[in-house]
């Protein structure tokens, strides 16, 4: 199976080459291979020189686009889809560092599923120098500042477990800083759509239309990538979000779109509301689409408890499957079972499976 890589990047030549140099260690079973393709939002900054420069062990493509009013995020992403050949389509930012298992965890999933897209999260490093030089020969922690802040999407696990199936917003969080999908459904819904000119949700937007025909989202605890720290201006952010719901909520009249209003924190900002934590205004989101869509609330039946070890039979998962349709189901999972929270993230069920992985067995 082939990955290929899609990533937008504008004006950030130095973070970049760190970011390629890393995807020279990647790890992949024997049959697989992939491709990186930057496509170049009209940089002046001489990223072009910086990736020509540069003596990569795998396929790599270098797309330029002039900047126009037109430029966004969504339009460099489609140039990127039109020119990759892999079966699977992978998104990440120019600014990110990835670990050697990065493209195989999510090659695993999409092996043994058709139908899914796949979120891993990303940790955000504190400012300083990234040992360049040394990550040309390998990568390890030590050759990249500590982290300072964690993906605040572990508080909705921590929440709701790593059992993607339970939300109802799972799309919300398909954010192309690290999420993958197969080439077909990529193809089936269009790409993305380029009337996003702002920053934000323009991937969200894509993960709705997955949601919309049928794509579930699963979890990859594996595939964590590492932001590099850089200015930003987070109140233009903010507003530009913003000015990109608008847009959303005019392309879809559904009633989860609407409830996206919840999450807009530039409006609650002006109107003096923005006390409640990103993870508080989540929770709230999920749960009225839950009794809205389903006229569930919080569930008030004890959940029944499985502590799962050892090689798991069929005839255990279906049992653990059909008790879910009568409460709700907590699994910990100590087995060697890599699979097992795919399995379950596939089932839907009446009452919620949360699900946990514990340490694997020796």
């Amino acid at each position: 199976m082939k990955a290929s890589v899609i990533m937008p990047v504008y004006n950030v030549r130095n973070l970049l080459k760190a970011c390629l140099l890393t995807f020279k260690h990647q790890v992949l079973e024997h049959e697989d291979s992939f491709e990186v393709i930057v496509i170049d939002d009209g940089s002046t900054d001489g990223t072009a020189e910086v990736v020509s420069s540069m003596a990569l062990n795998y396929e790599s493509k270098y797309i330029y686009i002039p900047r126009s009013e037109h430029s966004s995020r969504s339009a460099a992403r489609n140039k990127g889809i039109e020119a990759a050949n892999g079966d699977v389509i992978l998104f990440i930012d120019g600014d990110h560092l990835v670990p050697p298992n990065y493209i195989n965890e999510h090659l695993r999933f999409h092996k043994a599923y058709d139908n899914f897209a796949i979120i891993g999260f990303r940790q955000f490093l504190s400012e300083g120098d990234t040992q360049v030089e040394k990550l040309a020969e390998g990568f390890s922690e030590e050759m990249y500042p500590p982290i300072k802040k964690i993906d605040e999407r572990f508080q909705i696990i921590g929440q709701f477990s790593e059992n993607f199936s339970n939300l109802s917003f799972a799309w919300y969080l398909f954010w192309t800083c690290n999420t993958s999908v197969k080439r077909n459904m990529v193809e089936k819904i269009g790409g993305f759509d380029e009337d996003f000119i702002y920053w934000g949700l323009e991937d969200s937007e894509f993960g709705y239309r997955l949601y919309k025909e049928g794509v579930k989202f699963a979890y990859s605890r594996e595939s964590i990538v590492y932001h590099q720290h850089h200015e930003a201006d987070e109140m233009d952010k903010i507003l530009k979000w913003s000015q990109n719901y608008e847009i959303f909520r005019n392309k879809h009249s559904d009633m989860e779109v609407k409830m996206l209003e919840i999450m807009d924190i530039y409006k609650n900002a002006i109107n003096k509301m923005n006390t409640m934590s990103w993870i508080n205004k989540f929770t709230l989101l999920e749960y009225a689409i839950r009794a809205w869509k389903k006229g569930r609330t919080l569930d008030n039946i004890s959940p029944t408890v499985h502590h799962l070890t050892g090689d798991l039979e069929e005839s255990t998962i279906q049992k653990i499957l059909e008790e879910a349709e009568h409460k709700p189901i907590l699994i910990m999972d100590h087995s060697n079972e890599e699979m097992l929270d795919v399995r379950i993230q596939m089932h839907e069920s009446k009452f919620d499976i949360k699900y946990y992985k514990g340490k694997r067995r020796v």
